[in-house]
């Protein structure tokens, strides 16, 4: 994983301790997580009842990795969840799809209300003191899983970043809204990789690395 390398060269002598992988769809995520940080306990979040048995299926192969099948926002209770209609599951959101992408990939969802939990909800209730890195793959959601760590946003790290230059979702925040957010905090931008254009030449999105140095 690139996750790991970028944490070996920008933060040297450190193994992250307590890692959130948000948006776990099936769950090979969560095992390759595991893998790469050996002394690490993997907190692992999916909200999809589609993915939700193969994520669980493969957090059992592994006792550091724990899934809890539910999405993180800002909100503890219920959310609204768009799932998508597809096979590919990937792109189901607490956000609905904005129409942009259709011209590349159709995006049909069904409407869903799923479980939510605030991050630092979270680890209140497992008493947990802080977390030391995070993975963010929520299809939109990540600033709003972002802000409902609260104070303990301090203690993170590194974080490794899904983001859009454009809306995929309505709503949703884009690569520079994420960036101010995390600077503000002290996470500082150190890397991106664009992954996704279109047959006009239009980027779509990409993964990023933020580190506290």
């Amino acid at each position: 994983m690139k996750f790991d390398e970028l944490i070996a060269v920008h933060i040297p002598n450190w193994q992250p301790k307590t890692v959130f992988e948000i948006g776990a769809c099936d769950g090979r995520d969560s095992l390759a997580l595991a893998a790469v940080f050996p002394m690490a306990e993997i907190y692992a979040f999916e909200p999809n009842p589609k993915t939700i048995p193969e994520s669980e299926a493969n957090a059992a192969k592994n006792p550091r990795v724990h899934l809890t099948p539910m999405a993180v926002s800002e909100v503890d209770g219920f959310v609204t969840f768009y799932q998508s209609m597809t096979d590919n599951a990937g792109y189901s959101s607490t956000f609905k799809p904005s129409g942009k992408y259709d011209i590349v990939e159709p995006m049909p969802v069904k409407q869903l209300v799923v479980p939510s939990i605030r991050v630092d909800t979270f680890l209140d209730r497992m008493n947990i003191a802080s977390v030391d890195a995070m993975w963010l793959d929520a299809q939109g959601g990540e600033l709003a899983i972002l802000k409902s760590m609260g104070n303990h946003i301090g203690s993170v790290r590194a974080v490794w970043t899904e983001f859009c230059y454009d809306e995929l979702y309505t709503g949703q925040p884009l690569f520079e809204d994420l960036k101010t957010f995390l600077e503000s905090h002290g996470l500082k931008f150190i890397w991106k990789q664009d992954v996704y254009q279109d047959t006009n030449g239009k980027w779509w999105w990409g993964d990023a690395f933020f580190a506290r140095i």
